[in-house]
């Protein structure tokens, strides 16, 4: 992977976590309905964009970490 590669995927990593972040703001009840579920945005966004860096085990990655932070039984 080039130096340049290797930005973009730190990049991308980053805007992942952050979707993960974004998820945990707290927003009034008004409001979460149009709350979007982030991660997955933000990873659809990637796909679009550079489509080389999502791949499934990325996604069943994502899956898991949205369960653990949400709790939810699988």
């Amino acid at each position: 992977m080039s130096l340049h590669g290797a930005r973009h995927f730190g990049i991308f990593l980053l805007t992942l976590i952050l979707g993960l972040l974004l998820q945990m703001v707290a927003v009034p009840s008004g409001l979460a309905f149009a709350w979007p579920q982030w991660s997955l945005l933000l990873l659809a966004a990637w796909a679009l964009h550079a489509p080389r860096y999502p791949s499934l085990l990325m996604a069943l990655l994502l899956g898991l970490a949205l369960d653990v932070q949400f709790n939810c039984a699988m």
